[in-house]
């Protein structure tokens, strides 16, 4: 296991995304974390910081329009998948993998964004999330494990297209090519390793790209 100075200059060394809203705006940047009622306080504070710090850093280290096959299972042609539009797909890749009664919060969770076009939270995700022709996205669940850690479910979407994509989730197939791309993780936040780092990724993030909406 690595020491706490080793963790302190690893996230010293990152370079992290520039912002491109000065705002401070649960949207974390191109990311949207439904937290359940046992996640709150510090542990949310947490979960929220560290999900952005990791979203920053690849960002950075990553080309969002040329790397996004990187970690991403791919599907070439999702306009020939029978879907008009991508929360439609992205509604379906999420039931083979979340159970049913998470399935519920996530439709709500992507209903809220769409039904907030033009807010301050809804224009955050569309803007972390698109890169041109290309859009890379996520929505996760947060819950407490057996030990009282954070436990996050996180579902990774993205697409490429030679259309115009000025709405990240209803951006519709139509004749457009698609190849789309997905990736699923469970995670769990150990609040023993990451309070030794704290306050060094507060530091690091500063107060951008997050904003809370109500579901």
């Amino acid at each position: 296991m690595e020491s706490k100075q080793q963790r302190l200059a690893f996230i010293h060394k990152l370079n992290l995304d520039s912002p491109q809203d000065n705002r401070s705006v649960t949207i974390i940047g191109s990311q949207a974390i439904a937290f359940g009622d046992v996640v709150d306080g510090q542990k949310k504070q947490d979960v929220m910081n560290s999900c952005l710090f990791a979203q920053l850093a690849a960002n950075k280290k990553y080309n969002k329009q040329t790397q996004l096959d990187e970690c991403f299972k791919t599907t070439p042609h999702a306009e020939k998948l029978g879907f008009l539009s991508v929360d439609a797909l992205v509604i379906n890749k999420m039931s083979g993998v979340f159970s049913a009664e998470e399935l519920v919060l996530l439709k709500a969770i992507i209903a809220r964004i769409e039904n907030d076009e033009g807010e301050f939270a809804a224009r955050l995700f569309n803007s972390s999330a698109i890169a041109g022709d290309t859009a890379n996205f996520s929505f996760g669940l947060c819950s407490s494990d057996e030990n009282n850690n954070a436990a996050v479910h996180v579902g990774y979407y993205g697409y490429t297209t030679k259309a115009e994509i000025a709405d990240v989730l209803r951006f519709e197939f139509g004749d457009a090519e698609v190849k789309f791309i997905e990736n699923h993780q469970q995670m769990v936040l150990n609040s023993q390793i990451y309070e030794q780092v704290r306050e060094q990724v507060i530091e690091k993030l500063g107060t951008n790209y997050i904003a809370v909406v109500e579901i």
